[in-house]
């Protein structure tokens, strides 16, 4: 009995290695995660990982307890339930929370500099309508000069095609001229993550939706813009059956109307007949909303 007594360790001896040990992980833990970028709530709850180590490890080797019976037993029970529903209800008040706001946030975040003035974009609808116009005029006047025979250069297509979009409406988009509102739609697409189901020259992710190298020779500027913000009013061809690989129908709450402009302005461009990209399906009764 007295050879038990002396071999059992002090309260000290068990928790000082264990108390270093889950400092310096903790500690690591922080810096680590925020070195890489984790959100200030993952650095908390890798933190709190390692204190719960630190005291599953004492408790394994802390002393045996003395046996309870009787009604002792049940009070210590009924006390070990208060103190691990405090402790839990304590660490969903002081620790963050995560909520969908963090997306939210993150989305505006993204797309706020491309965002205009509230008076700008007022007065964006209209200058959107007089582009797909005008647009529409230009891609004839193309048909026209391609079935002539007439020489067109492929190689400046883009920069020229993002020009005429700019002469079309008699100026600049949100103060962006034809190549830069180009550019500026290669960026929405981006930053959309429109290449998760779309693939342009070869590059993009699952082929959950239809290629695109070829959609300017297609669609029109205003179809474009109505199946972006209203995905099932046409549908491309092979794809009019797809309901769990549908387009999402969230750019109407998550991308503004300039980013829309200049992401479609972009989309015109596309013109590379050597591509299979889907013909659109439009139903009988469809018009431009």
């Amino acid at each position: 009995m007295s050879g038990e007594m002396t071999s059992r360790k002090s309260w000290f001896q068990i928790i000082r290695w264990k108390l270093a040990v889950a400092v310096i992980v903790g500690a690591g833990l922080w810096v680590g995660s925020g070195q890489v970028g984790f959100p200030a709530i993952f650095q908390w709850m890798f933190a709190a990982y390692a204190v719960l180590g630190f005291v599953v490890f004492v408790l394994l080797d802390a002393p045996s307890p003395k046996a309870l019976s009787g009604w002792k037993a049940g009070i210590g029970i009924l006390v070990f339930y208060l103190i691990c529903s405090s402790a839990y209800v304590a660490a969903s008040h002081l620790l963050p929370q995560f909520t969908s706001q963090t997306e939210v946030d993150g989305i505006a975040r993204k797309t706020v500099k491309y965002r205009r003035s509230p008076e700008a974009t007022e007065s964006l609808a209209a200058k959107t309508k007089e582009l797909s116009a005008k647009a529409d005029e230009l891609l004839a006047k193309l048909n026209q000069l391609q079935a002539s025979g007439a020489h067109i250069d492929l190689a400046s297509g883009v920069e020229s095609a993002g020009a005429s979009m700019t002469s079309a409406t008699g100026g600049s988009i949100a103060g962006l001229s034809g190549p830069e509102l180009v550019e500026r739609g290669k960026l929405v697409f981006q930053d959309q993550e429109c290449y998760n189901c779309h693939k342009i020259g070869g590059k993009g992710g699952k082929k959950r939706g239809p290629l695109l190298d070829n959609i300017g020779n297609l669609a029109t500027a205003a179809q474009m813009q109505d199946k972006i913000f209203h995905p099932d009013v046409w549908k491309a061809d092979g794809f009019e059956e797809r309901k769990k690989d549908k387009m999402p129908d969230k750019y109407p709450d998550v991308m503004s109307q300039d980013e829309l402009t200049a992401l479609v302005a972009y989309l015109v461009t596309l013109k590379n007949p050597s591509v299979e990209t889907p013909k659109p399906i439009f139903p009988p009764s469809y018009s431009v909303k």
